[in-house]
């Protein structure tokens, strides 16, 4: 048998090495890293995206399977669309704002306005910015429009003023963009530049708050792609038969009804304010017989169809027998734009 020689052998345990460590990592070494610091899926030629109009905000955009959209009344003066990213969604509460979990990319539109302080730290109007920014298809208030900064530089979220705001909105409305970031730290600095805990940090009086961290740059690309994609709306474009919102599937129409009243339907989400809507009996002159409130069997906080029941009991019919079933929907504003009833004929029992 010959004798292996040195350098051959050396040959061998190159090879040998090499095949273990491709058998260790199988995949591409060139190929790109998709793990992102913020945990959000990445938008690709892959992920299928769908095109969203927003009645109660006046606009559309594009929503991304990674990411949901949540419309929410807070309170009578002011509401809130979040469009975010699935990921952390066991982990919070809606609706975010410009101060929840940094680790949460999302875009949210304010068109009421918000009723606190936003972030304090580093930031610079849009007009004022030297690095790139998204291309919106709307005018936008340069001056009152903000990018918000880490200490480096770079940005981590977009304060959005547009110049002519729609018709539903206020003037305070404006929309916020976030991108994931899990490793945000803040640090507040008094006016002689040292150091100052959080606790006793006064931005108002001279202390200067300051991020540090970092966001992957595809995760910023998702939330850039989708505030390119927003078109303002008019309410021509929303001019729709109610029918598309709401169907009642009992009582079917213009039969006898008694009392207890089962009612059966389902309605979009953005019809129902905390799980529920009202529902009236109304005689042929719109006179209240009685009155209850339907609530939704599932999740109420989604732009799509939610089943709903109810029960109304009544005493006395009317003398003429005709009535109508009014369902409304939640309107917590108060807003006359947000005003919207179906009604539906029935038959009340003859007075005994």
């Amino acid at each position: 048998m010959k004798k292996i020689t040195i350098p051959l052998l050396i040959v061998l345990l190159i090879g040998a090495v090499y095949l273990l460590f491709r058998a260790a990592s199988p995949e591409d070494l060139n190929a790109p890293n998709k793990t992102n610091q913020g945990g959000s899926e990445v938008i690709d030629d892959q992920e299928n995206i769908e095109i969203r109009d927003f009645e109660s905000v006046m606009l559309s955009l594009d929503v991304p399977d990674s990411y949901r959209s949540v419309y929410q009344e807070v309170n009578k003066r002011e509401s809130v669309l979040n469009i975010y990213s699935s990921e952390f969604e066991t982990e919070f509460d809606l609706p975010l704002d410009p101060h929840s979990d940094a680790r949460i990319s999302h875009v949210s539109v304010f068109s009421d306005g918000f009723a606190s302080e936003l972030p304090s730290g580093d930031r610079v109007s849009w007009a004022d910015y030297q690095g790139d920014l998204p291309s919106m298809n709307f005018s936008l208030n340069e001056m009152e429009s903000r990018v918000y900064l880490f200490q480096d530089g770079r940005p981590w979220a977009y304060f959005i003023v547009p110049q002519n705001l729609p018709d539903s909105w206020n003037q305070y409305g404006f929309i916020w963009a976030a991108f994931s970031s899990d490793d945000m730290s803040l640090r507040c600095y008094d006016d002689s530049g040292e150091v100052i805990n959080l606790q006793s940090c006064d931005p108002l009086g001279g202390d200067r708050v300051s991020r540090s961290g970092s966001v992957d740059n595809q995760d910023k690309e998702t939330i850039t792609r989708i505030l390119e994609s927003i078109q303002f709306l008019s309410n021509k474009d929303f001019e729709q038969d109610i029918s598309s919102l709401i169907t009642v599937d009992r009582p079917l129409p213009n039969i006898d009804i008694n009392s207890p009243l089962e009612i059966q339907g389902e309605a979009v989400g953005y019809w129902y304010f905390e799980g529920s809507f009202p529902v009236e009996l109304q005689d042929a002159e719109g006179n209240v017989i009685a009155g209850s409130l339907v609530q939704a069997q599932g999740d109420w906080m989604t732009e799509s169809f939610v089943p709903f029941s109810a029960q109304i009991n009544f005493e006395n019919s009317p003398d003429d027998e005709r009535g109508s079933l009014v369902l409304k929907r939640a309107n917590p504003s108060g807003l006359e734009e947000n005003d919207q009833l179906y009604s539906l004929p029935i038959i009340f029992p003859p007075n005994k």
